[in-house]
């Protein structure tokens, strides 16, 4: 924070009711709930397949995590001022203590929730080729989050001065660097958005299931979208009346990470409309436990997938027609499949 001078007090001064608080509290509280359901929705759809909870699956909820902290932030700086001018700032040090806190929970979390993607994108596609560029992108991913994070963090020398106006420092302008690395977050946002479509293209099966699931990954556009428009906000950020200028930029700072859980969440939703064949699909013979069976092994987003044969470990895709046949010999433990595979073209694996 900056000590405004004379021009800025007397324009604080004329515009002293301009309260902008309500919609602080109001945005956060929708995005935080729809947040929370998706996650719930995800893990729901999880154990009503009898699927195991896997890397992509906590490191989503720790991204919710996050959101949550970087919710609370955002209400305390409310409480202390947030959403009306400087000037009305009755506790300037602990105000600026709480801008930092949300920034670094903003950080962690739309860089774990893009590792979730990253990490789901790994489990549903198995390639070589892929995992080396999921790997590239994670990397990147992290450099941001720790160069954006070091600057929050030590943006001022001595460190204290970021918060306490009564200690003299010499302190960096975030507003280019929050630009620079803004604009790195929206490219690894398309990124992730245009890795699965060629996958899901390559998928044997018909055009309208292929076109349901590119429709469930597009929906992550709007994280794009949301993610692009915010960048112009962050340069309107002002030092000397930061409780004002940075509503913008926190309001659609948690649009952005909440929409993205939300986008991350949304490919496991279709399980829960099928959760009662993916459950017998995934319930082995004799009540064996299920990991041993390897239902792990696949996704609910794509039950059909196990079925028709696609192996998301070679370099296409390819269609096999099997069959099940489920005998029942009136005993517990004493249910058999029978299943005949017939494959088209090379294989080198079973599926």
């Amino acid at each position: 924070m900056a000590t405004p001078d004379a021009a800025e007090i007397q324009y604080q001064r004329s515009h002293i009711q301009d309260d902008r608080s309500k919609n602080i509290v109001i945005s956060h509280i929708i995005c935080i709930i729809i947040a929370i359901i998706a996650v719930a929705l995800r893990l729901a759809s999880r154990r009503l397949c009898k699927a195991a909870i896997l890397a992509d699956d906590f490191v989503c909820f720790a991204a919710l995590i996050f959101a949550i902290g970087e919710v609370t932030g955002g209400w305390m700086c409310v409480h202390y001022g947030g959403g009306k001018h400087a000037i009305l700032l009755k506790n300037p040090e602990t105000f600026a203590k709480w801008v930092i806190t949300t920034e670094i929970f903003y950080n962690a979390a739309i860089t774990t929730i893009k590792l979730s993607i990253l990490l789901l994108y790994r489990r549903l596609f198995p390639l070589p080729q892929l995992k080396i560029i999921l790997w590239s992108v994670g990397c990147f991913v992290i450099s941001c989050w720790l160069t954006i994070t070091l600057l929050t963090i030590f943006q001022c020398h001595p460190i204290r001065a970021a918060w306490d106006l009564s200690v003299k420092g010499q302190c960096l302008r975030l507003n280019v660097a929050y630009i620079v690395l803004g604009t790195c977050n929206t490219i690894t946002d398309m990124v992730a958005l245009c890795l699965p479509m060629p996958l899901i293209w390559r998928l044997h099966t018909d055009k309208s299931r292929k076109m349901q699931l590119i429709g469930v990954f597009s929906l992550g556009a709007l994280t794009c979208a949301v993610s692009l428009y915010r960048i112009p906000k962050m340069a309107q950020l002002s030092l000397s009346d930061a409780p004002w200028s940075d509503v913008d930029a926190a309001v659609w700072g948690v649009v952005e990470v909440n929409l993205a859980i939300l986008s991350a969440c949304l490919p496991t939703f279709p399980a829960l409309l099928n959760w009662r064949s993916v459950h017998r699909r995934n319930t082995p013979p004799g009540g064996a436990d299920p990991k041993s069976w390897g239902s792990a092994s696949y996704p609910a987003l794509i039950p059909d997938e196990r079925r028709s044969g696609f192996r998301s470990g070679s370099g296409y895709a390819h269609k096999d027609a099997l069959k099940m046949e489920d005998r029942s010999e009136g005993t517990k433990g004493a249910e058999r499949a029978t299943v005949w595979i017939e494959r088209r073209g090379p294989s080198d694996e079973e599926v």
